[in-house]
């Protein structure tokens, strides 16, 4: 349910995490791929979650200021 509603937030942090991601794998010293594999994307989806909720609450807390001098400004011009 809440990546449902937010799926552009989890869309676009995955594409980050994954950018990480890519800058951390050489670090990661593990030989066995499928081992790796896993563990990389453990990471990832991780990552993608934490870096959702972080623009879903910025974003929330970036819109009602707006939608507060939209509806303000849209009140002023019916009178």
């Amino acid at each position: 349910a809440n990546i449902g509603k937010n799926d552009i937030f989890f869309y676009f942090a995955q594409g980050v995490s994954s950018s990480i991601l890519f800058k951390i794998l050489p670090y990661i010293k593990i030989d066995l791929w499928y081992l790796k594999f896993l563990v990389m994307f453990i990471i990832n989806l991780l990552m993608a979650y934490i870096f959702a909720n972080i623009l879903k609450y910025s974003y929330s807390f970036l819109k009602s200021p707006y939608e507060r001098i939209n509806n303000y400004l849209k009140d002023k011009l019916k009178k």
